[in-house]
């Protein structure tokens, strides 16, 4: 009777597991959840940071027919000011729509500034990154193409620069053993190139579709220092050139007022805090 008792325990402890396991994110160790604020505000924003934001919104039809508002709410609850954001389609036959300017214009608000770039042509139009701030004015917008082997998805980076910041958008590709590991060496030359010896912060958000020790991240690393991470794929990374800053908080967003975070995406937000010195 006992085993029997032990056995039904278990299989219901396995079974909630594995009920909830979509809703309990990836927890890197060294990037613990954020620590709540004294005020009792989920994911309490210090007033002089910056706060860059990392999402993969799997072109906003991961679980639903279109979570576009339910993402918009997630990160105006969380007071994003920067948003880089991976598997946008544009113009294609699976979302005839030009989903980066609807999602910035339309769902986020009129103060918010964009920029798309497309990673590759797909199904009559095109699927790629974006990169959206609401701290503009936006004085500059560029996108560029990743290196790729033959066989991997072609990928891109998306960059906004503004007076104080710049913002770039990367999801690297993993289908083959190098291919992130070359979009990675892409990557670090195109930004160092413009801004390896700048003043100017300069803050990656990324799905590099890799963990930090793979070689794609040690490649990366060569340039850029991890400020925010799930430890699994998403990132916020800040350029290794001369800018004066302080990250004063990260989070993997594992929950929001404004709905199921895990109903949104396959992916959650990942965010790091930042104040210019």
């Amino acid at each position: 009777m006992k085993r029997l008792l032990f056995i039904l325990i278990g299989v219901c402890l396995v079974s909630g597991a594995v009920a909830c396991r979509k809703h309990i994110p990836f927890i890197d160790a060294d990037h613990p959840l954020h620590t709540e604020g004294g005020s009792g505000k989920m994911y309490e924003k210090s007033p002089d940071a910056i706060r860059f934001v990392q999402y993969n919104v799997g072109v906003f039809s991961k679980f639903m027919a279109d979570s576009s508002p339910l993402c918009a709410s997630i990160l105006k609850s969380l007071e994003a000011d920067v948003v880089g954001l991976n598997e946008l389609d544009c113009n294609n036959s699976r979302h005839n729509t030009y989903q980066m300017q609807v999602f910035a214009e339309q769902k986020m608000g009129s103060e918010w500034e964009w920029n798309y770039q497309a990673s590759m042509n797909y199904k009559g139009g095109t699927y790629g990154n974006g990169v959206m701030t609401r701290l503009g004015p936006v004085t500059d917008r560029w996108g560029k193409k990743l290196p790729c082997d033959d066989g991997s998805e072609p990928r891109s980076i998306c960059v906004i620069e503004t007076a104080n910041f710049v913002a770039v958008s990367a999801h690297l590709d993993n289908t083959t053993a190098n291919s992130a590991v070359r979009a990675a060496e892409g990557l670090n030359q195109y930004v160092t190139e413009k801004y390896g010896e700048s003043s100017k912060l300069v803050v990656l958000m990324a799905d590099t579709n890799t963990r930090k020790t793979t070689p794609a991240m040690t490649e990366l690393q060569k340039s850029w220092t991890i400020a925010a991470t799930d430890g699994r794929f998403d990132y916020v990374l800040v350029l290794n050139n001369k800018a004066r800053y302080r990250v004063v908080s990260s989070a993997v967003v594992a929950r929001s007022d404004a709905g199921d975070v895990s109903a949104a995406s396959d992916h959650n937000p990942v965010y790091a805090d930042i104040v210019l010195l």
